[in-house]
């Protein structure tokens, strides 16, 4: 049986035009893009207008990093109310009453906002078949690709859930929500570079030591995994070059070029306990410890 938080949510969505104006709008911009890049990269200098294979790699990447910003930019604003909202409609205690859990509550309003997702990426994907025509990308490839884009959405979407749960305002949580997207796209780089400047890397017997520690703050910015997805479908080394920049690892180990997946198991463990967070701040009876009568 599906969710009836999930039926309801992507019921009323699906109803509104502006869902469908959004993502007609977001699949317009994709496709104005593409054909930008596609006239920059085609070569003018024969009668006959030539394209470089290599190039359709190189937009198909620039194409993922675009939709992996507008991720950023909207599950914050499609989840942060989620909660909230409710309370701000007085509908939450109605939502409360009924036979649903709280974690059914709560995954329900993640699914709904991950079907929106869903939409746009499925929508994108005709913009993707122009890059197939080209060659140079396969299915499995883009299968994976958008893989690590929903992880990066489902645990966006769930801590700005929590963070819903946590506020009683939406807007405060969805702009909390975006300062801690940049603490982990920004603020992870930036507590690499301080803790191994701290502990001085220079130092033989701490170079081990210290490089770990910036590797596991790295693995939970979803830039290095997107770099390290990239690195994985094309044979670069970004995500080495990033990391001796950052941390100055000098013997990286060979799971490096696997990162994008721990850093999706990662994503996917942290929206797990997200969710049951969100469960235990909406639920009005909380166990405490018991007291004992003097």
């Amino acid at each position: 049986m599906i969710n009836p938080v999930l039926r309801r949510e992507v019921k009323t969505a699906l109803r509104m035009r502006k869902t469908f104006y959004s993502i007609a709008l977001y699949v317009l911009v994709l496709a104005l893009v593409t054909s930008i890049a596609l006239y920059i990269f085609s070569n003018n200098s024969s009668y006959y207008r030539t394209f470089d294979p290599q190039a359709t790699i190189i937009l198909y990447f620039m194409l993922s990093g675009f939709q992996l910003g507008i991720i950023f930019l909207i599950v914050p604003v499609l989840t942060g109310s989620s909660i909230s909202g409710e309370r701000e409609r007085q509908t939450m205690d109605l939502m409360l009453i009924t036979k649903l859990s709280h974690i059914a509550i709560v995954v329900g309003k993640l699914l709904s906002s991950l079907v929106i997702v869903l939409l746009m990426l499925a929508a994108s994907m005709p913009v993707y078949a122009i890059l197939f025509y080209y060659g140079g990308v396969s299915l499995l490839d883009l299968g994976l690709m958008m893989l690590l884009i929903l992880a990066n959405a489902a645990f966006i979407g769930s801590l700005s859930i929590f963070l819903s749960a946590a506020f009683k305002k939406s807007t405060l949580a969805v702009v909390v929500s975006y300062i801690l997207i940049l603490v982990f796209t920004i603020g992870t780089f930036v507590l690499a570079i301080l803790f191994n400047w701290v502990h001085g890397l220079n130092a033989p017997a701490n170079v081990n030591s210290n490089w770990l520690v910036g590797y596991v703050l790295l693995l939970f910015n979803p830039i290095v995994s997107f770099f390290s997805m990239v690195d994985f479908q094309s044979g670069a080394s970004t995500t080495e070059s990033m990391m001796r920049s950052v941390i100055y690892g000098t013997d990286l180990p060979s799971y490096v070029k696997y990162t994008w997946f721990i850093g999706m198991c990662i994503n996917m463990v942290s929206a797990g306990l997200f969710i049951l967070a969100a469960a235990r701040k909406i639920n009005p009876i909380r166990k405490h410890p018991a007291r004992k009568v003097l």
